[in-house]
């Protein structure tokens, strides 16, 4: 039995050819980069090492072969560097120092110190300052580290800055969400920590104060718990006259500004660099 079918004047349907994710398109570039390899060699006669071979100017672990960086939250790029170099004889990843590595300097952004909750115990922002100073800081100093800097975010230092746009967004899809009843406050070192401690800190404007609170609460008391020969240099948790000032705490003198330091950046993974330079 034959069917009939019905011819129309409609295009005749075409499969579609179907577009091939990043990761076929970076295997297929390393095909052709290992074909290429493999013939060069087998006309020089040199031999061939996998370990030792790159096939693009750029590093995988971190952008495709355009350039364009993966996208993620920084808090997943050490185990994207793990996977991708997992080969290697000598790791990526150190999750310990070496023994006989003592360190004389220790830059910290400190920005993730605040987003520690802070105990029952600790009543005013500054005892929370003295609880953070406790349990990050003194550490390093215990381990013989002679300077440790503390560094924070300055936003609105400038009267544009790219990542305002990116911090009112999380202020609208965080805090303020979480409370729409919040109301901005101003925070001093003897101010009682409050209790919704993630809806000021989700707060931009809050966590500014609060930080600000925490530097002026290192600059009275910090020197009392520093031994000769160690320094605490703040930069980022001032405000008005002391905008710009980084001030270096030690145990032999008041707290003074050091000029060494002093940047325009706005973010504290760009002060790094200032800090690592001129020590």
């Amino acid at each position: 039995m034959h069917s009939n079918k019905l011819t129309t004047m409609a295009p005749r349907k075409t499969a579609g050819k179907r577009q091939m994710n990043q990761k076929e398109k970076e295997m297929k570039q390393v095909t052709k980069c290992l074909r290429q390899r493999l013939a060069w060699c087998n006309r020089t006669k040199q031999s061939y090492d996998p370990n030792q071979e790159q096939y693009s100017l750029l590093p995988h672990a971190i952008c495709d072969q355009n350039g364009n960086p993966h996208r993620g939250s920084k808090a997943i790029w050490k185990e994207k560097l793990k996977q991708r170099y997992s080969g290697c004889t000598t790791p990526v990843v150190l999750d310990n120092l070496p023994s006989e590595w003592v360190p004389e300097m220790t830059v910290i952004d400190g920005i993730f110190f605040l987003h520690c909750k802070p105990l029952r115990t600790v009543k005013t922002l500054s005892d929370y300052a003295m609880y953070l100073l406790d349990r990050f800081l003194l550490p390093h100093f215990k381990a013989g580290v002679s300077e440790v800097h503390l560094l924070f975010d300055k936003p609105n230092q400038h009267h544009f800055n790219p990542k305002l746009f990116e911090q009112k967004r999380r202020d609208q899809t965080n805090g303020i969400k979480l409370a729409t009843d919040h109301q901005h406050m101003v925070f001093t070192p003897s101010c009682t920590v409050p209790i919704a401690w993630n809806t000021y800190i989700n707060c931009w404007e809050c966590k500014r104060s609060i930080i600000e609170a925490v530097g002026l609460s290192y600059l009275k008391s910090v020197r009392f718990k520093l031994r000769t020969g160690q320094s605490l240099f703040l930069c980022g948790c001032f405000s008005g006259t002391n905008d710009t000032s980084i001030f270096c705490i030690s145990a032999s003198s008041l707290p003074c500004p050091d000029s060494r330091y002093t940047s325009n950046s706005v973010e504290a993974d760009m002060r790094i660099w200032q800090h690592v330079t001129q020590t």
